[in-house]
Order: C-alpha cells, then sequence, then structure tokens
C-alpha cells in the first residue's frame, strides 16, 4: 500500500474556497440581492456576502486524507432589517447543504452549520453576521 502523502492545504483550501463561491452565486435567492466576494473591493456598496476567515485541522493519518475547513461567510448590510439579514442567513445555510461532492483534487464529505452571530457595528450602523461552516474535505488520490 502507497503511503499517503497529503498535498499543501492552500491548494485544497482554494478548491474549496472556489466551490463555495460557486455554490452562493447559484443561490439566485442571494445572488439577485447581495454580491458576494472572496476579496471585497474597495468602496464596494452595502449589502453584500464576503467568503472568508478561515482555519483548517488537518486529520490526516498514513492512508486518510481528511481535514476540516472551518470557514466563514459574512454578511454586510446598511439600512436593511434584521429580518432581511437573517433572510438571507437561512439563505446561506441553506446553500450550504453540500454532501458529497466531488470537486477536482477533493471530495466535500459533508458541511456542518456551526455558529451564526449578529452585530452592530458602532458608529455605522452596519450589520455584520459572521456565519461559520465546517466543512469536511478529504484530497482524492486521483484514483476516483
Amino acid at each position: 500500500m502507497k503511503e499517503y502523502v497529503p498535498k499543501r492545504e492552500g491548494n485544497l483550501f482554494s478548491s474549496v474556497q472556489s466551490y463555495l463561491y460557486d455554490t452562493l452565486c447559484k443561490n439566485k435567492r442571494l445572488s439577485q440581492d447581495l454580491k458576494i466576494y472572496n476579496q471585497v473591493p474597495k468602496d464596494t456598496p452595502y449589502p453584500y456576502i464576503y467568503i472568508g476567515g478561515f482555519s483548517v485541522i488537518n486529520r490526516s493519518t498514513k492512508n486518510n486524507s481528511r481535514m476540516y475547513f472551518v470557514n466563514e461567510i459574512h454578511i454586510y448590510a446598511k439600512d436593511h432589517s434584521v429580518e432581511e439579514i437573517l433572510h438571507w442567513t437561512n439563505e446561506i445555510k441553506s446553500a450550504m447543504k453540500i454532501r458529497d461532492s466531488y470537486l477536482e483534487d477533493c471530495h466535500i464529505v459533508e458541511t456542518e452549520f456551526l455558529q451564526m452571530s449578529l452585530e452592530v457595528m458602532p458608529d455605522s450602523k452596519i450589520y455584520r453576521v459572521i456565519n461559520k461552516f465546517r466543512i469536511i474535505v478529504e484530497e482524492l488520490d486521483g484514483s476516483i
């Protein structure tokens, strides 16, 4: 049996990040109301979604390539109701119900919603919602 040698976590993260971006963009209810970014341009108008903030927990073993990505999906809104913001959060949660998706170099086993936090940024009346998801990923070894 060949020993497993993991690829760089950054390469897998890029694949997963791109997939998340595409998944959110395909949700018509989100993409009609919000722009979706993984890098937010300066002076971007509100509301928008920012895919960012991540950490990686490498659970790989000699024969297994499993990693947990904890990813944050932020909503920034100004002059919108809390109800609208919660609606967008629910749309994100719905879109993120990813299970058994195969990308070129990895298999997304499943996603799990971890938590949501809502805050109003002082003096600006800008709402920021942070939705955290755990994404369980297995690297493909080329045999699939």
